[in-house]
């Protein structure tokens, strides 16, 4: 298959392409997919930390009203 660097599939075609790529899976694949996806169930995936700035925007405005 060549790649052509100027070819941008929507995504429709992208879903259209998944579809065709899991019927072609032999049944050992399907299990084994599965057995990953029951995984990320039990146990999600990592996640950046967050932080909460909105106590942060509070108080500054808070200390710009005391000025």
């Amino acid at each position: 298959m060549r790649l052509n660097p100027h070819y941008l599939p929507t995504p429709a075609q992208i879903t259209e392409a998944c579809i065709l790529i899991r019927q072609q899976w032999s049944p050992a694949e399907l299990k084994r997919r599965r057995m990953y996806e029951a995984q990320d169930e039990i146990q999600p995936r990592w996640q950046p930390p967050q932080i909460n700035t909105s106590l942060c925007n509070i108080a500054i405005q808070n200390a710009l009203l005391e000025v």
